[in-house]
């Protein structure tokens, strides 16, 4: 036996074989020991289910030395476990029963055991440690440390470290003979940002970690800012045909800003403001009718690059502001009505996409839907938009 098992331990696999009613079931448990000069001693337990109508149990170990099976364990025993020290190599036993009348009640049949080493995995470094999302990712890692092989299982966690990882890696290349270096790959559209931690974990369950493996965007948040276009086309809207003969506003400029602080690979979220204003005028005979027209909005938005760092589509919605203002009536011998003011909350959403020309600068498409709540008055207007941005 090893006097020093810090970084190794036995670890059991077994294919269970009972036959009797209360099957045994197998606790796959150890413990080690030291003496008083530090040697470390390694005991694995075996146990099964309790059966309080059973007088004493009968345990016999064999192990496999040169191809025949040889006796190194045979006890009688009150309790339903025992305490071995093995080392490696092919093993098997099996119980016998007795009840309280003393007859041999079942004998289960052979069970076998291997027992192999486990080493303590142990990761020095990671090659990338920090990966930025707008680079072209592919997932694939170095890894560097002790006890890494072909069969160590690679994975991602967030938080505890008593989790197993969900997000696994692929070896695509490793050296079991000096055991310290692999190269593994993960899923690239699977790493989201944050911090993570990179697990190592070898047969038996062994882990090895290393912290501080980082997924970032280079830039943290976006703040995007754009001017143009965006006539207003009223739908199933008489009263504006009515005052002003006519169900559209063609010279409408606009101007908006987002900013995104939520950054995910699955998309970006964020908030923005957005207004334009247009004059609307009107002279039939007699008469002449002016006023402004203005919208104001806030909305979240939701933002996702179709094509990475070139096309760009959000979905957009929230709530708003509109109103006239400075509306007017203008008779002849300069008789004016009063300056009328209107003030209305609306619904607001939409629809765009950002095609960047360069890094920051960028073309937009897209259209919106309003719907004011005015009391006596229908007002619903749908609104294409071309403009130019640039991303601060």
């Amino acid at each position: 036996m090893e006097s020093r098992i810090a970084k190794t331990i036995y670890i059991f696999i077994l294919a269970l074989t009972l036959s009797f009613v209360n099957a045994v079931s197998y606790a796959q448990t150890y413990y080690i020991t030291e003496d008083e000069k530090g040697n470390q001693t390694l005991f694995q337990t075996f146990s099964w289910e309790k059966d309080d109508s059973v007088f004493k149990y009968e345990f016999i170990m064999e192990h496999l030395v040169k191809g025949k099976y040889v006796e190194i364990e045979h006890k009688e025993l009150k309790e339903n476990s025992i305490d071995l020290s093995l080392v490696n190599g092919t093993y098997r036993y099996k119980l016998l029963v007795y009840n309280y009348l003393g007859f041999l009640e079942v004998e289960t049949d052979w069970i076998p055991v291997e027992i192999v080493k486990a080493y303590q995995p142990k990761i020095f470094d990671v090659g990338p440690g920090t990966i930025f999302l707008e680079e072209e990712q592919d997932g694939i890692y170095t890894v560097s440390g002790s006890e890494l092989s072909s069969e160590t299982e690679f994975s991602l966690i967030k938080g505890s470290k008593n989790q197993d990882g969900k997000l696994k890696a692929e070896i695509l290349e490793y050296d079991d003979k000096h055991k310290n270096r692999v190269k593994i790959k993960f899923d690239p559209e699977k790493i989201d940002v944050g911090r993570w931690t990179l697990v190592a974990k070898n047969v038996g369950g062994l882990k090895g970690f290393k912290d501080d493996v980082w997924v970032k965007w280079k830039k943290a948040v976006d703040f995007n800012v754009s001017a143009g276009w965006a006539p207003l086309f009223f739908v199933a809207s008489p009263d504006i045909k009515k005052y002003f003969n006519t169900d559209m506003m063609l010279l409408s400029p606009e101007v908006k800003m987002s900013f995104f602080p939520i950054k995910k690979r699955f998309g970006y979220f964020g908030i923005g403001v957005s207004g334009c204003f247009s004059g609307m005028e009107y002279k039939p005979e007699g008469y002449d009718l002016s006023t402004l027209f203005f919208t104001g909005n806030v909305d979240f938005i939701y933002q996702k690059y179709i094509v990475p760092k070139k096309i760009c589509f959000d979905v957009h919605a929230g709530a708003g502001i509109v109103g006239f203002t400075a509306m007017q009536f203008k008779f002849p011998h300069d008789i004016k009505s009063e300056n009328f003011t209107s003030l209305n909350i609306a619904a607001h959403a939409g629809v765009s996409l950002d095609y960047y020309f360069l890094k920051r600068l960028y073309g937009e498409i897209g259209c919106d839907f309003t719907y004011a709540f005015i009391k006596d008055m229908q007002l619903m207007f749908v609104q294409p938009q071309i403009s130019v941005g640039w991303q601060f």
